[in-house]
Formats: C-alpha cells, structure tokens, sequence
C-alpha cells in the first residue's frame, strides 16, 4: 500500500484554480484570506496520516489536558474552513439565476433547486418550488 503525503499539495495557485471552477471567483496571490485558507488546509491534510496521538487513543486525557494532542486545533481549522465554504455558497444563494449556471455551487444549487434534494439524498426546503420542476 502506498501512502502519500498531501502536505505540499496545496498552494495557491492550485486553490485558485479550483476555486474558479467551484465558486467563480479568483483571488490575488497575495490575498491574505486565501493564504489563511491554504496555510489551514495543507496543516489539516498533513495531520491525515497514520499517526495517532495519546489524545487520540485515550480521549478522556482531553478534559485534562486539552493541549495533549492536536485535534482540537485541526477541529478549529475544519470549522473555518468550513465556515469559509458555507459563506460562498450563501453568496451565491443570494444571486442564483436558474438560467445562468457560472460554475459548480450554482449547478448544485440548480440541482437542489430542480429534484429539491442535495447529491446525498438530504431533502432541501430552502426553495419553495424544489422539487416541482417548474
């Protein structure tokens, strides 16, 4: 089994590029929310690997010592990340036009729109005419 490591394989330029074709929009090299987000991503894809912590093995030692391994960091980077995510699709929420797809949040939102579930089968209420194809 060959494991390899995704440490170095974000950067900006490749964030950049998948951006544009999530949420259409492309970011200067220099923007300093887009470095966050890269420095979070590539800290919280190296901690994937198959090292477990004591914090890990016996999570009970978190209560006690909540420094012990770093989960709770790479949780706080998840929900920013997370968070960053969320607010693009929120944006695109507010100016989503059925007849004009831009890029992969507004097909998803289309779809949702369309069947009135996500990909996963989780029924959405956030249209009122989801589901009824018209």
């Amino acid at each position: 089994m060959r494991i390899s490591l995704m440490q170095n394989m974000f950067n900006i330029a490749v964030l950049n590029i998948i951006w544009v074709m999530v949420a259409g929009k492309r970011h200067s090299y220099d923007d300093p929310q887009m470095k966050e987000i890269m420095t979070m991503v590539t800290d919280v894809t190296a901690s994937l690997g198959p090292k477990p912590s004591i914090g890990f093995i016996f999570p009970g030692l978190r209560d006690i010592f909540p420094s012990v391994d770093y989960m709770k960091d790479k949780c706080d980077k998840v929900k920013i990340i997370k968070t960053f995510l969320q607010n693009a699709v929120d944006e695109h929420r507010r100016e989503f036009n059925e007849h004009n797809v831009r890029d992969f949040i507004d097909a998803y939102l289309k779809e949702i729109q369309v069947t009135g579930y996500t990909p996963y089968g989780t029924k959405i209420t956030a249209y009122p005419h989801a589901g009824n194809n018209g």
